[in-house]
């Protein structure tokens, strides 16, 4: 397994964290959408739960929606990303 530094290079990760981030819970579809294809959706969120970032929740209605949201230890890369992207900012 790559390091965390290394997954947070990757297309998506830090779109797909901000996003849950400010979102709190997002369906399969809503990551598709942000990173622009399923292929890469299915990969980076494979990757974060790998990494304990991202929980996966599969509802229990008709249509077996899925629920991603960031575990605590997402909280906590989610917040030092933003601080980063702020200092950027600045």
């Amino acid at each position: 397994m790559a390091s965390i530094f290394d997954q947070l290079s990757r297309s998506g990760t830090v779109e797909i964290i901000l996003a849950l981030r400010s979102q709190h819970t997002m369906s399969f579809a809503g990551v598709k959408k942000l990173v622009g294809n399923a292929t890469t959706a299915t990969r980076r969120l494979a990757e974060l739960q790998q990494y304990s970032l991202v929980s996966r929740k599969v509802l229990q209605d008709r249509l077996r929606t899925v629920e991603y949201r960031l575990t605590e230890k997402g909280l906590t890369v989610g917040e030092l990303v933003e601080k980063l992207k702020d200092q950027d900012r600045r």
